[in-house]
């Protein structure tokens, strides 16, 4: 079973499930860090399928994280973390391109897969 999304072509393209149910990681040594898991872990889900659906959105073009926290609304160490479980799980990879931040820094630009393989 699986969540449907749409690339920006409004092409089905599914994200497996097993992604979207990744448990939170937390520190064991810190009760706050577990608890914030747990707290944590009813919106990760919806909040990694939100990220992926925006890569899948942008296509080619790809966004960086300060991108995908602004069209989103979601703060960075709530997009970032999801953004890496994406990439853990090899759905989204570096684009090998770089965007300048809000503060003119550097910063690497987040594809899909599919994605890439469509812009090459």
């Amino acid at each position: 079973m699986s969540d449907q999304i749409y690339d920006s072509d409004g092409q089905p393209e599914e994200m497996p499930t097993d992604v979207l149910d990744q448990a939170i990681p937390f520190q064991a040594h810190s009760d706050t860090s577990r608890e914030a898991a747990e707290q944590g872990r009813s919106k990760a889900p919806r909040d990694r399928a939100k990220c992926y659906a925006a890569l899948i959105a942008a296509g080619p073009e790809g966004m960086t994280d300060e991108e995908m926290q602004r069209a989103l609304n979601l703060d960075g160490s709530t997009q970032r973390p999801r953004r890496i479980e994406l990439m853990k799980a090899a759905l989204v990879i570096d684009s090998g391109r770089r965007r300048p931040t809000s503060k003119g820094h550097l910063a690497t630009v987040w594809v899909t897969q599919n994605a890439l393989a469509a812009a090459s």
